[in-house]
This record gives C-alpha cells, structure tokens and sequence, in this order.
C-alpha cells in the first residue's frame, strides 16, 4: 500500500514504506552467531530502558530499501566477515583495507537511522542523503576516524562487588555493536562531540563540523585529536587502507556508563 508519507531518503510519496532495521539483520543476525549468550537486547535512551525487540523505522521506501540502502549493508557484511568478527588482543597490529565512499555511507546510514529513532541530531543528516544514496558530494564536512578496543578486565573491587573470589580475572569483550556519542575534550579545554559506532572492537568515530569551517580549523581537529588519542586513525578518501595497533581505552571502559553516553545498542 502506498503512503502520502515521504520516503526519508528519496522523498518519494508513490512507493510502499517498508520497515527499515536500525542494523541490518543480516548484520545483526552474523552478531549474534558470533556470541555466546546469543542475547538479543537493545538500550533505548528515550524509553530510558532496555528493549527486547530490535528498534526499526517505517519511513524508507522499498526502492531505497531493497535497492541502494541493501548494498550498503551487503558491503559493511563483507568486512564483517574478513575483519569485524574477530577480538583483537591488545598490542595486535591489523592491515585494515576499505572502500572510502562504500564505508563512510553506510556509518551515515546508521547514525541517521539512529538519529531519527531517538530524536538526537537528526538536523545533521537530511543534506547528506544524497551521499548516502549515489556517493554525490556531500555538502556537510566530516571526518572519520577507527579505532581497535582490546579486551578489558574486571578489577579486584569490581570483583568483589560482584561476589567473586580476587583471583579470578573477568574478561570483558568488545563483543556488542552500539552507536552513540563520545565526547572529546582537548588538552586546552576545547569539546566536541563525535558520533561513535561500535562493531565489536572497532570503533569508529565521526566528527562533523559547522558550514563555514575551513579547512585548516578541520586540519587542527584532526592534528588535536590523533595527537591525544594516538591509537586512533584518521580514515582518509585519499587512501584504501590503515595499520591499526589494538590499543589504548579497552571495551570494559567504553562501556562503564554506556547507559548515559551511547543510545543504542
């Protein structure tokens, strides 16, 4: 049945609205073989509580949805399936290769599915839909940047409130995806605010920045962040391919207070 509402990418009103999953099932669903409590639950921050049904919208037409929007999703399965499934251990060392254009619509994919299911940001998107879908121009400046999160463990205190003895050390996995927000704080006061997407230990961030901003000001954000998050990497369209060291922030860390700071997961 066709719906006067329109499509959120296309605009068109002449098509069938179809569901549209926050992540593509055929990403979820190679997530959730991967782990062993094989649990399906979702935090939504604007419900203030932890979901059992998996969030999805139903404002993207099928010809966007069947069409470019699931190319985009068959490719993020593709690196899945060579690198996202893995756990890297700290000090592991990875030949990350990519398709610039193919993996940065798709980051914008989520995070605009992800805007328009909490309300959160989603005046930032709208004018990159045409990236999105046929890898245009985009009108809106940003940066992205990946990291490699090691495992993390529980420590003595930590062990204790949770009743175990102190020698057993609990390893905490990066073994979840979520998306959200990571704020950075430069060395001399400065904030922003970055989209963060979690694919279990990758961690991608993205960085918009104002219309008007120049190029040197984004050249400084760029120089300021990686000079103090040195295990992260800039993802550049200049290249196909980074070397990442799994280091730095580990995932028990990222995910202390995720409640507050990501709003889905």
């Amino acid at each position: 049945m066709k719906s006067k509402q329109p499509c959120a990418y296309c605009g068109r009103t002449d098509t069938k609205l179809t569901k549209e999953h926050l992540w593509a099932r055929s990403l979820h669903q190679r997530l959730q073989k991967s782990r062993a409590d094989k649990q399906h639950s979702f935090w939504l921050s604007r419900l203030d509580k932890v979901v059992e049904t998996e969030p999805k919208l139903r404002d993207v037409c099928d010809v966007c949805n069947n069409g470019v929007l699931s190319q985009l999703d068959a490719y993020i399965c593709a690196l899945w399936d060579k690198y996202f499934f893995r756990i890297h251990e700290r000090g592991e060392f990875v030949n990350f290769s990519y398709n610039y254009d193919l993996l940065c619509r798709w980051l914008l994919k989520l995070c605009y599915n992800s805007a328009r299911i909490h309300k959160f940001d989603d005046f930032v998107y709208p004018p990159l839909v045409p990236y999105i879908l046929h890898a245009s121009s985009p009108v809106v400046e940003f940066e992205l940047f990946l990291q490699i999160v090691p495992p993390g463990f529980l420590s003595v205190s930590e062990l204790n409130e949770m009743g175990l003895p102190d020698d057993k050390a609990l390893r905490w996995e990066p073994d979840i995806h979520r998306i959200g927000f990571a704020q950075f704080i430069s060395n001399d006061g400065r904030k922003k605010i970055l989209r963060a997407i979690h694919l279990r230990s990758y961690s991608f961030f993205l960085a918009f920045f104002q219309p008007g901003t120049t190029k040197s000001e984004i050249n400084e954000f760029i120089s300021i962040f990686l000079l103090q998050k040195q295990e992260v990497k800039h993802i550049s369209p200049r290249s196909d391919s980074v070397v990442l060291l799994c280091d730095g922030m580990d995932a028990l860390e990222y995910f202390q207070g995720s409640h507050s700071k990501f709003i889905a997961g």
